[in-house]
């Protein structure tokens, strides 16, 4: 595991599990959004023929620990950031404004418990993105809040959905 590994490619395992998410979908969807990494991208296209790329639905930035390993980071800055989401020990952008700037674009796009989106959402519109933009709209929508946020656990090519600001784990 290496921080911000999902900006490399999919392997064959991530190709295999890409393929089985798509199949598990049903029918194609009618538009695909993908966060800008790579095997983010490449997950999108086997899941729909229109895949248009949002680069606000970027991962978070690790600053100088991307393509680390958690080994290689001193156990004092690692301990910073699991427990202050204001933090940026490797600077980058903290937990905090990451949950937010995700959460923004998602009631934007999608709603939230109190309003809905400004721009409506296609009928059939799938949204692919790294791990930790599905943890950080979950800890935004869920009762944990950005303080829970390393507390969601998101499994590889699992299926959430986000309905009226209620998220909803399947897969």
């Amino acid at each position: 595991m290496r921080f911000g590994a999902e900006s490399s490619d999919l392997d064959d395992r991530g190709r295999r599990d890409a393929r089985t998410l798509g199949e598990s979908l049903g029918a194609v969807p009618d538009v695909v959004l993908s966060g800008p990494e790579a095997s983010v991208r490449q997950t999108a296209r086997a899941l729909g023929e229109r895949v248009h790329v949002v680069p606000r639905l970027r991962s978070v930035d690790l600053g100088s620990w991307t393509g680390r390993l958690p080994e290689d980071i001193p156990v004092e800055a690692l301990a910073l950031w699991f427990s202050d989401v204001t933090s940026t020990p490797h600077g980058g952008e903290s937990v905090a404004a990451f949950v937010a700037r995700v959460a923004a674009w998602f009631a934007h796009h999608i709603g939230s418990p109190a309003e809905a989106p400004s721009t409506p959402p296609p009928p059939s519109t799938v949204v692919v993105v790294a791990k930790p933009v599905v943890q950080a709209v979950v800890a935004h929508l869920g009762t944990a809040g950005v303080a829970g946020y390393f507390a969601v656990d998101v499994r590889p090519a699992s299926l959430h959905t986000v309905s009226g600001g209620i998220v909803r784990a399947g897969l």
